[in-house]
């Protein structure tokens, strides 16, 4: 999802495999090592991590971990503002579009004054809010098509889950990859009735599984299949295309001890 980015927030830099191995690798915002997109920081002299999911396996040398806090963007805000320190425009862009992404558009119960008055130095920054927005809301007639396959394609059942399953092949056809489709989860988000919904999107490695609900707590079933994140919002990889009954019976067991 950063390629729309590019304009606001830089190309990623081509850094080499000499250069990671003699340096310190600061990972943001992942939890599960084997969800990190560039493997080679395992290269680097040493491994700091930060961030705000709920921990499943450790790895690196160093962490700050803050699982109540909404996002690491808010985070690493309050350490530029408890330190006097200065941003980029291009540096409050990233912060501001993390932050308005994992609150859900300020839309979370975790938001408070606090995450506005934050967002309000990344604008004192530079951060260009209605640029950001523009982006997000932005759509191509090919998402508009996969959009239009989801509402066709989604199955649910009584106890209130609803979720699709989505092949490779049929992913090849929308022109989407597994990890754009399965970050299009809240597609299915806020549908009467449906406290849980979920996107199985098939992947060269598996079935790339997202979770989300509006109050009943998932991370615990994505645990149970190696991932992990939050506690209305986690995520994991199946290895097989015979582990989704076992995600779906395992969220319908928490769907009914909330009925």
């Amino acid at each position: 999802g950063f390629v729309p980015f590019k304009q606001l927030i830089s190309e990623m830099d081509q850094v080499s495999d000499d250069l990671i191995a003699v340096s310190l690798a600061i990972v943001v915002d992942v939890g599960d090592a084997p969800r990190i997109e560039d493997q080679r920081f395992k290269m680097a002299q040493c491994v700091f991590k930060i961030d705000h999911h709920i921990p499943v396996y450790d790895f690196g040398h160093h962490a700050w971990i803050d699982t109540d806090a909404l996002a690491v963007s808010l985070m690493i805000a309050r350490f530029v503002r408890l330190y006097h320190m200065k941003l980029t425009p291009m540096g409050a862009n990233a912060l501001a579009l993390g932050l308005i992404t994992d609150s859900g558009r300020f839309l979370f119960g975790q938001v408070t004054g606090e995450t506005f008055s934050l967002m309000s130095d990344l604008i004192g920054f530079g951060a260009t809010l209605p640029d950001i927005y523009r982006i997000l809301y932005e759509k191509t007639f090919e998402q508009m098509a996969f959009q239009s396959y989801v509402y066709q394609h989604y199955e649910t059942n009584d106890a209130g889950l609803i979720y699709v399953i989505l092949t490779s092949d049929e992913l090849k056809n929308l022109g989407i990859t597994a990890e754009r489709a399965s970050s299009k989860v809240n597609l299915l988000a806020q549908v009467k009735n449906y406290h849980i919904w979920t996107f199985f999107a098939e992947s060269a490695e598996g079935y790339r599984c997202e979770i989300r609900s509006d109050g009943i707590d998932i991370q615990a079933v994505a645990s149970k299949f190696g991932g992990g994140g939050h506690q209305q919002a986690s995520g994991c990889l199946l290895k097989s295309k015979t582990l989704i009954p076992n995600v779906i019976d395992e969220l319908v067991i928490k769907l009914r001890e909330h009925a």
